[in-house]
């Protein structure tokens, strides 16, 4: 299937409305972390598509570290949640 500039289109709304659902989720960490994430796997799956239509496939080592932060996100948040790890306070 030929649909780039379909793609490329509907990849600004989504970014756009992935960037409000993260800053609208700020005050619930946990809703955070996960639109954080999930935010930082749209980006990468845009930079990998534009690189896969236009760039002959030369973009999967930009997209790479935006997978691997959105693992971290939830990482760093998932292991906070360790009773052992939480300040009893």
């Amino acid at each position: 299937m030929d649909f780039k500039i379909l793609g490329l289109t509907m990849a600004a709304p989504t970014v756009l409305l992935a960037i409000y659902l993260t800053w609208y989720s700020r005050v619930d960490r946990t809703e955070f972390a996960h639109n954080l994430a999930v935010l930082f796997w749209i980006c990468a799956n845009v930079i990998w598509m534009f690189g896969e239509f236009y760039l002959d496939d030369t973009t999967r080592g930009v997209a790479q570290p935006f997978f691997i932060a959105g693992l971290v996100v939830l990482g760093i948040h998932y292991i906070t949640k360790i009773p052992l790890l939480r300040d009893p306070r």
